[in-house]
């Protein structure tokens, strides 16, 4: 009996598919032995295989234990992508979309993300369905969009579920309904999607669909913060700023919002100028102030044109200029800023 038992055991141990060096690769990437892993994937991409092609790319594309390449990256995408990785036509999709080392092409973008799709990958329809939600390339359509993204849902892809989410709290081409935005993006902030953990998020804040809790909202947060989300950063600043869930700190307010403003979010820019406005955990400083509203006006929603309009019409820094005041606060009345147009109200002036 016992002879029996070793002999099935040792025939499941063989049965079993020994590692290889594409698997020691991504044990080496996920411990941060980024030289380790580049070479265990170049010598299994040099015998052909795709999957470390494609890792290849990421690494040159990320700049992972080696200089940001995109040629490279270019390069590497291609050759997985026509091994048959679907991860490589996925990210040639990407490359082409954003831009990186390439010129911007949405047809292609679309078709890569479309080829890489029929090969079965889970996030192309969500970046498809992203390419019809906001026009780019194709014409703008909300149904075809929300297509793409339940079909990304269906494959188990977490971005695609945090963006049914997104068009179902905002009701894009379907009744606004809270309940299924909580549930859709539950089920993104489960699979750690830090989009879906930084929607949800911003639901416990605002008690929108949730009953409001600043504790969930903040464990959320960090966890989004550590995908280098731009928009949580921005919103766990928030927290520490005005104490929600959180001990006020003005000083990791500001460092969050430095850190989302260094990545290019006009909000936090906006919200980093305030700090300087009011000399809330960093000096006062009124020129940086008035830099960082400045440089936010066009990409927010209006906050950075008004609070230059307060600046000039306090005189914050400079001498009054009602007239300067009053053209700040239109700007930010066209972007839909409510308190430029009481403003304007207030100095008897139209939007």
């Amino acid at each position: 009996m016992f002879a029996a038992l070793l002999l099935a055991s040792s025939l499941l141990v063989s049965a079993s598919p020994a590692p290889t060096l594409t698997d020691a690769g991504w044990k080496a990437f996920d411990a941060k032995q980024y030289a380790t892993a580049y070479d265990d994937f170049k010598r299994a991409a040099t015998s052909g295989d795709s999957e470390a092609m494609n890792a290849l790319g990421l690494m040159f594309l990320h700049g992972y234990g080696r200089p940001r390449d995109y040629k490279q990256a270019l390069t590497w995408f291609s050759a997985a992508f026509a091994g048959g990785n679907s991860y490589g036509g996925y990210n040639l999709g990407r490359m082409y979309l954003y831009g990186w080392g390439t010129a911007v092409d949405p047809a292609k973008a679309l078709d890569f993300f479309k080829r890489a799709s029929d090969l079965g990958n889970e996030g192309a329809p969500a970046l498809i369905g992203d390419m019809y939600y906001n026009g780019r390339g194709v014409p703008k359509n909300y149904d075809t969009a929300r297509t793409w993204y339940e079909l990304g849902a269906r494959r188990g892809d977490g971005y695609a579920y945090a963006s049914l989410g997104f068009i179902y709290e905002r009701g894009r081409g379907v009744p606004k309904d809270m309940a299924k935005a909580v549930q859709y993006d539950q089920v993104a902030a489960q699979k750690d999607d830090d989009t879906g953990q930084t929607q949800l998020a911003q639901l416990y804040i605002e008690g929108n669909g949730v009953p409001q809790d600043y504790g969930k909202a903040f464990q959320l947060l960090s966890k989004a913060v550590e995908a280098d989300n731009t928009i949580a950063m921005d919103a766990l600043g928030f927290l520490y700023e005005n104490g929600h869930g959180v001990p006020q700190s003005y000083q990791k307010a500001a460092e969050l919002y430095r850190k989302s403003a260094d990545l290019g979010n006009a909000f936090a820019t906006v919200d980093l100028g305030n700090l300087y406005l009011k000399g809330n955990g960093v000096i006062a400083d009124y020129a940086k102030a008035r830099a960082l509203f400045t440089s936010a006006v066009g990409k927010d929603d209006g906050r950075g044109a008004y609070l230059l309009g307060r600046m000039a019409e306090q005189g914050l820094g400079q001498p009054i200029d009602l007239p300067g005041a009053i053209s700040w606060y239109k700007q930010a009345a066209a972007a839909g800023y409510d308190s430029a147009v009481d403003a304007l109200k207030r100095l008897h002036a139209s939007p």
